[in-house]
């Protein structure tokens, strides 16, 4: 990705594209009961299966990684399940135990409801429906449109184009569908988007039918319509941006079977891309149907374009594209917008991969003074020492570390620094940047160097200075596990700040630090320093029955007699 380039709805329709049944099962792969009870316990197991079963789980939703319903208990309750990006399972309830942080029996119901809503496949769909008459099967369509307002939408569109001008009918129909009259939030907008997917819907029956010009169209009338609307839309699921990637695919179709004017059709497409963000790549993906002719009119708006004033990234990208395989046209290009240290990289790795390797020096050399990026003093030490300069390669490897001082770094210093009999030099420098870091350095803990001393096997005193000045939580549990009998003590600490987030997501992984600390202790024969851990733990938190649930379940963590 370019810098700068903020990913717009193309690249989260990507993972909309996949049909909703897939964030069904994505939800539903968390949702075993296993799972629930562990998070609930038994009694609130026990009673949510006994909700699910009674039928109180309605309006069920599900979204991406997300499900809402509302449990009829005492009185309504609305329950949302999560899937977060660490595939565990969150759910949130509006009853008195779902709004002190537990996983509740509401939450439960709905967990199995989802879980066991696998339905018939397609294939036993068909056959049963083709198994009905006539006049049952005409019932049941009218039962359904009186219960699904997208399916009373899509066949009331189809009405309205039998009876009049369909075009006119399906115009209509994308001028209504595609404004939203206020933002929409992320859970509302798969009823948009089904909305949006019965006039697509119906576009694609006419495109059927024969009308491939007016649907290319009407397809560029959707795309443009909708796209409008998505600063209006969180769409973070991608199921809008998912209605404009088909409306082009659409287009693509109907182009294909109508055969429109290739330089008509490439003056229009450059003027979508350029300056509506629609139909990305329109060389590539039209590429058929544009032809030589097209492909050359579009080559020539982008070039009295690109020599009218400063390129936007659409008309940068269409540039490259054009010059593919040239490599002094695409430096050109690139040079044209170069800014920070990630564009140099970009130009001076395209040389060295075509044999230019002084030429890359030069634009790397260059980038380094404007803007030192890290990836960039890499490139260019590892470019320096390919030309037979190891020194100079050597100077950058240092450079490199002050700026950014890392274990990674450290060891590139090493391996750089080792052939040149120079590594007790640059060691002392590397070591004193970390002990005495200038103004502006941005290690506030000594993490950087207990982590180095770790690597270099210098225990004693990574656990001085990891006292002294703090480290992060991965480097003390490496510390506990190099000093055994300090574990307890590094625990307790690490247990009583995960404990302080006060949620589920703490309490899980208090649990497993307790479990990571048994498997360090159990071999040891020091069960019982573990054991006087957890008794403590539950002591000091005994009124956080969340995470003393979680204790319960644990064959290790059993309350003390």
């Amino acid at each position: 990705m370019v810098a700068g380039r903020a990913p717009g709805w193309k690249v989260r329709a990507v993972g909309a594209a996949v049909s909703r049944a897939r964030y069904v099962r994505a939800v539903r792969d968390l949702c075993s009961p296993e799972r629930l009870r562990r998070l609930a316990g038994v009694r609130s197991y026990e009673r949510g299966e006994e909700y699910a079963v009674e039928g109180r789980v309605e309006q069920l939703t599900v979204a991406a990684d997300s499900a809402t319903a509302t449990v009829m208990g005492t009185a309504p309750y609305r329950v949302t399940l999560r899937r977060d990006p660490a595939r565990t399972l969150t759910g949130t309830c509006t009853c008195p135990v779902g709004e002190d942080g537990g996983f509740c029996k509401h939450c439960v119901a709905v967990g199995l409801v989802v879980a066991g809503d696998a339905g018939p496949s397609r294939d036993e769909l068909r056959a049963y429906v083709s198994s009905r008459s006539h006049a049952e099967l005409v019932e049941l369509v009218l039962g359904a449109l009186g219960r699904d307002p997208v399916l009373r939408a899509s066949l009331q569109l189809d009405m309205a184009a039998a009876a009049g001008d369909p075009a006119e009918a399906l115009a209509a129909a994308i001028d209504d569908a595609a404004p939203v009259a206020d933002d929409l939030r992320w859970d509302e907008v798969w009823a948009y988007a089904e909305r949006l997917d019965a006039v697509l819907d119906a576009l694609g029956r006419r495109l059927a039918s024969g009308h491939a010009a007016e649907v290319a169209e009407l397809a560029e009338r959707f795309a443009t319509a909708v796209s409008a609307q998505l600063e209006y839309v969180d769409d973070s699921s991608g199921a809008v941006g998912a209605t404009i990637a088909r409306a082009e695919e659409l287009h693509l179709s109907a182009c294909r079977r109508a055969a429109p004017d290739p330089v008509a059709l490439a003056e229009r497409l450059f003027e979508l891309e350029t300056s509506g963000d629609l139909f990305e790549d329109a060389l590539d993906t039209h590429a058929d149907v544009l032809g030589e002719a097209g492909r050359a009119r579009y080559a020539e708006l982008a070039d009295v374009a690109w020599a009218a004033g400063r390129p936007s990234w659409t008309l940068k990208r269409i540039m490259e594209r054009l010059a593919a395989g040239h490599v002094d046209r695409l430096v050109a290009i690139k040079a044209r917008t170069v800014a920070h240290g990630w564009d140099y990289l970009e130009i001076a790795t395209l040389l060295r991969d075509a044999g230019r390797l002084e030429d890359a020096l030069g634009w790397a050399e260059r980038g380094v003074a404007a803007d030192p990026d890290a990836r960039l003093r890499e490139f260019l030490a590892d470019c320096l020492r390919e030309a037979g300069r190891p020194e100079a390669a050597l100077a950058q490897r240092a450079a490199q570390f002050r700026e950014q001082p890392t274990l990674a770094a450290y060891q590139a210093l090493r391996a750089e620094a080792e052939p040149l009999a120079a590594w007790p030099r640059e060691r002392a420098a590397a070591i004193a940047v970390l002990e005495q870091p200038p103004p502006g350095i941005w290690p506030r803990d000594r993490s950087a160097l207990v982590s180095i001393l770790l690597w270099e096997g210098d225990v004693d005193r990574a656990w001085k200075e990891a006292q002294a000045g703090g480290c992060s939580r991965d480097l003390w549990r490496a510390l506990a596990r190099e000093r055994p009998d300090d574990a307890v003590g590094i625990y307790r600490r690490l247990l009583s700040a995960t404990i302080d987030l006060r949620n589920d997501s703490g309490y899980d992984g208090a649990v497993e630090l307790l479990a990571e600390l048994h498997g360090l202790l159990a071999p040891r024969g020091q069960e019982a320093a573990h054991a006087a851990l957890v008794a403590e733990v539950r002591e000091v938190h005994r009124r956080k029955t969340n995470l003393i649930k979680r204790l319960d379940a644990q064959r290790w963590a059993a309350p003390c007699p």
